[in-house]
């Protein structure tokens, strides 16, 4: 009978550490119960009542989650929804320009035909790849890898890589301040694939509504370095020049060309936005043309 009253204080121990994890549990089955019962779709967050910091944090854990998944679902909807808008001009232009063909018979037409539809897919995928490009933009907030990138290293591997179809098109395409580097040091924090899509795409509006020439610009002070893309072109209106970095924004002059869907410079202020690189467009000189200037911190 010794052990008695031992057992049986070990039995109401026993059921009062049970009764106390089990208040304690209780939110975490809750919250598990509905999540089991939510729809795919639905990604609401979910409701956390004040208990345990520990079950707190699954819950904010979990709810944040659903944010990121929300903003992923809403950019591939939107890329979806672009390419299925944008696309149907340029599919129904090369259908028609292939009816044409099959309905003639004459050799040189079907060259003509088939020189157009070539070109016209050219511009599809180009757009594709900037709709895709703003897509995975509004993904990159928190994977955004940040490493030390040499600008001026950077940049020459672009002209290089951009020179062909310079040549081809009749523009001098170029840099200036690279021959410092020795002397300067231009290794930024950033992200390569992004300076490189800002560069890809200033480049291109250059060759396809600028002038004869084009011009990488490289500057160092101890705390910053400064990137600029110049070229001797029309240039950009003031007033227009808010309103072009915005998506399917269009310039008259590609309404004029009838090039681009106006998403180059929207996706340049995307990357940039992401760079936290203060971007900013100017006349390049008196005699007009457009700079486009990107500011980078160093460290």
């Amino acid at each position: 009978f010794a052990t008695l009253p031992q057992v049986l204080l070990l039995a109401l121990l026993a059921v009062w550490l049970w009764r106390g994890i089990a208040r304690d549990l209780a939110p975490l089955a809750a919250l598990q119960t509905t999540l089991a019962h939510r729809d795919a779709s639905d990604l609401s967050p979910v409701a956390v009542p004040p208990t345990a910091r520990e079950i707190e944090r699954v819950g904010e854990a979990v709810n944040d989650l659903f944010v990121r998944l929300d903003r992923s679902v809403r950019s591939q909807r939107e890329f979806a929804g672009n390419v299925a808008h944008e696309l149907r001009t340029p599919l129904a232009g090369i259908r028609a320009l292939a009816d044409y063909g099959l309905a003639n018979p004459t050799p040189g037409v079907w060259r003509e035909q088939l020189q157009r539809i070539a070109a016209s897919e050219a511009r599809a995928s180009h757009l594709v790849d900037q709709l895709l490009a703003l897509a995975l933009a509004d993904e990159s907030d928190a994977v955004l890898q940040r490493e030390p990138v040499r600008l001026d290293a950077l940049v020459g591997d672009t002209v290089l890589r951009h020179l062909a179809k310079a040549d081809a098109r009749g523009v001098d395409l170029g840099a200036r301040g690279l021959d410092e580097g020795e002397a300067q040091d231009f290794t930024v924090l950033a992200d390569a694939g992004l300076i490189e899509g800002i560069l890809d795409n200033l480049i291109d509006n250059a060759l396809r509504y600028g002038g004869k020439t084009i011009t990488l610009e490289l500057a160092a002070t101890p705390t910053r370095c400064t990137l600029a893309v110049v070229d001797d072109g029309p240039g950009i209106p003031e007033a227009a020049q808010r309103d072009l970095m915005q998506r399917w924004a269009q310039g008259p002059d590609g309404q004029k060309l009838g090039q681009g869907a106006g998403l180059g410079l929207a996706i340049v202020a995307r990357y940039a936005q992401l760079l936290k690189a203060p971007l900013s467009l100017a006349t390049a000189g008196p005699q007009g043309g457009l700079r486009v200037e990107l500011v980078f911190a160093k460290g």
